[in-house]
């Protein structure tokens, strides 16, 4: 009898013990899942469709300005026009052209043309073509921060396609924008190409 009580005292003791450890260990899972989802729920991941469209952009040196207007299409090609600007006058004018894509906060662009408006060529590299890579640091009202490989930042802001870049007028930035007033496509046609009076 004293062993019989025994044995259901020990059993009680060991149910007690293995439930105590099946909620400590169901406690840790949980608490996994719900630290996973803040973490990655607080994290914006990017496609394609947050970067097409016209975007400018613009970098200062003395009185020397650079600007460029970054043209994405939602097939994945892109045109990327330079100009150079001291005194409001051009004095060096450059477009790429390639493809690119974006995937999480990686974003890709590869040049297989370019042209001064006189001549066309392309990269001098084995496989003709130039890979260069950046990370998007954030999206915002419709106004891009990113770094390239080396670390230097840039911001660049979307516009209308019917900007046309010159060294005199900046674009006004474009806040709220429809799907419609935004569209590039890849049959739309593209700025003529044409050498700036230096």
């Amino acid at each position: 009898m004293i062993f019989f009580k025994r044995f259901i005292t020990i059993q009680h003791s060991s149910s007690r013990s293995k439930t105590s450890v099946g909620l400590a260990i169901l406690s840790l899972v949980l608490l996994s899942g719900v630290s996973g989802c803040a973490s990655n729920g607080g994290v914006k991941q990017f496609d394609n469709s947050d970067l097409q469209g016209n975007w400018f952009g613009s970098s200062q040196s003395g009185q020397t300005t650079t600007k460029w207007i970054n043209a994405r299409t939602p097939e994945g090609d892109f045109e990327l026009e330079f100009k150079v600007c001291n005194k409001n006058k051009v004095t060096m004018y450059q477009v790429k052209r390639g493809s690119w894509l974006v995937k999480d906060k990686a974003y890709q662009t590869t040049t297989t043309e370019l042209t001064d408006g006189q001549k066309t060529w392309q990269p001098g590299t084995e496989n003709r073509k130039y890979v260069e890579r950046y990370t998007i640091n954030r999206l915002k009202n419709n106004v891009l921060y990113y770094k390239n490989a080396d670390g230097k930042k840039f911001t660049a802001t979307k516009i209308s396609p019917s900007y046309r870049l010159n060294c005199k007028q900046d674009p006004k930035p474009l806040r709220s924008l429809s799907s419609e007033s935004m569209k590039v496509t890849k049959d739309q046609p593209k700025t003529p190409i044409t050498q700036p009076k230096l």
